[in-house]
């Protein structure tokens, strides 16, 4: 019987301090990956890692996802390792890491998968309607599914997580917020379909959009 591994690619695709919850989902998918039995040999990890030892963190060298009031909680940071930091979060070394291009992210992890593969991706950012974004770039809905396109029938299923709030127009009233709530939410959706010549199976699992600016 053919082996099957689990792959993960985990993407933070923000930087800065303001940005703090993007890496620290990440960190924490990875702790929860880790405790599920997954090899930190098979999942890649995209970071800018510039918040843990950030001047304006109280906490020096940690990281938080699930504060309460009267506790921080538990530290993600520590164990994590980051294949793809600083400026190597990129729009390029994502798509290459998922095309198993090694040359392109000179010699970084990528994913070697075979076709009894399962593939996770998590993505952890901002976006708007056909792209996502990355720290210093954007990385645009046609650009994935050509990639998508590159890996036909090179895995046996892939998840695409994708938590990116998408923040809409000011609605002039809640009638028209719902409306466009349902349009944001369908374009996301849109970034993630494939095309029907894709053999392996591919499931879009978006998140998260943001009411905050309605």
């Amino acid at each position: 019987m053919a082996c099957q591994r689990q792959w993960a690619v985990l993407v933070a695709g923000s930087n800065t301090y303001s940005n703090y919850r993007h890496q620290a989902d990440v960190f924490h998918a990875y702790q929860t990956l880790i405790r599920s039995g997954f090899d930190k040999e098979y999942i890649i990890t995209f970071a800018y890692d510039d918040i843990a030892n950030s001047v304006s963190n109280p906490y020096k060298g940690k990281v938080f996802n699930k504060p309460s009031y009267t506790n921080a909680g538990v530290d993600v940071y520590a164990g994590v390792t980051i294949d793809y930091r600083g400026a190597d979060v990129t729009p390029d070394n994502f798509l290459a890491a998922l095309e198993g291009n090694e040359a392109a992210t000179k010699g970084k992890k990528v994913l070697k998968k075979t076709p009894n593969d399962k593939v996770f991706i998590f993505f952890s950012d901002h976006g708007s309607p056909g792209l996502i974004a990355f720290p210093s770039k954007y990385l645009y809905a046609d650009q994935l599914l050509q990639a998508f396109n590159k890996i036909t029938g090179k895995f046996d299923k892939l998840v695409f997580y994708l938590e990116v709030p998408i923040a809409p127009y000011r609605p002039a009233n809640q009638a028209q917020c719902s409306k466009n709530c349902q349009l944001t939410l369908t374009s996301t959706v849109s970034l993630l379909q494939t095309p029907a010549s894709l053999h392996g199976e591919l499931t879009a699992v978006p998140t998260m959009w943001s009411k905050a600016s309605t």
